[in-house]
């Protein structure tokens, strides 16, 4: 078929076309053109086409290239050849023009149809971006929890101190004190020693597990973050501002 088409082309275009150029070097790689695509070698009939164009641009060679581009299966340059074909020869031999004409509107179809795809795709992707939940960039909870066990270790561990501390001061060898007085002393001493370094061990091991949480959740943040900045949490009312982001 397309030998057929390309000897019509030959025969009605191509003749008059070269007879008025007189353009040696574009007939010259228009005839190389022509015996390359006879022999199948289309690529080389575009190159040799695409150089007699170069040398003087006619309404065959135009059609000549279109035909090597289709053959080759080339749609981005038989389009060009056949469309620039329709440029120059609008009232050319019909089975020519047809033939170019129906070629630029198949192709023109399909461009057309793969960018109302590729524009319905972009639709549906930007429709499940603006969908998806967005994702939150503050503290979560378990760094809330661990910040808020941080703080309230450092205030058993403190209350354990006092504790601790106010045993020391008690005297039971003061003077004028019965014996009662003094077991009772001695008691009492003993008592806030035993709570108070209860409550230090507590708060300390409540103290060193919630740190390293909250440390860990620092650095995890530092290290997928740029940036970190400064936030105020509040914590039973009170408030501490502590790094990160929140």
């Amino acid at each position: 078929m397309h030998r057929l088409v390309f000897a019509v082309a030959i025969i009605c275009v191509s003749m008059p076309a070269h007879a008025e150029s007189g353009n040696s070097r574009a007939k010259m790689h228009y005839d190389r053109g022509t015996e390359a695509y006879e022999r199948h070698e289309y690529d080389l009939a575009i190159e040799e086409f695409r150089k007699s164009l170069i040398a003087g641009e006619r309404a065959s060679t135009c059609y000549a290239l279109g035909l090597a581009g289709e053959a080759a299966h080339r749609a981005d340059i038989a389009v060009v050849g056949f469309r620039r074909y329709l440029a120059l020869a609008p009232m050319g031999p019909v089975q020519l023009h047809d033939h170019a004409a129906a070629y630029v509107s198949e192709f023109d179809l399909r461009a057309h149809r793969a960018n109302e795809l590729e524009r319905e795709r972009q639709i549906e992707h930007d429709r499940l971006i603006a969908a998806a939940p967005a994702r939150s960039s503050g503290t979560p909870r378990t760094a809330w929890a661990a910040l808020s066990l941080l703080v309230v270790s450092l205030g058993v561990a403190g209350a354990g101190a006092g504790v601790l501390g106010h045993s020391t001061t008690i005297d039971p060898d003061k003077a004028g004190i019965t014996l009662t007085q003094h077991q009772n002393l001695i008691t009492q001493a003993n008592n806030e020693q035993i709570a108070g370094i209860s409550l230090l061990a507590v708060g300390g091991a409540a103290l060193i597990s919630s740190a390293a949480c909250f440390g860990s959740w620092m650095v995890h943040r530092r290290r997928h973050r740029n940036d970190v900045r400064v936030g105020v949490a509040p914590i039973g009312g009170a408030y501490l501002t502590v790094g990160g982001e929140f």
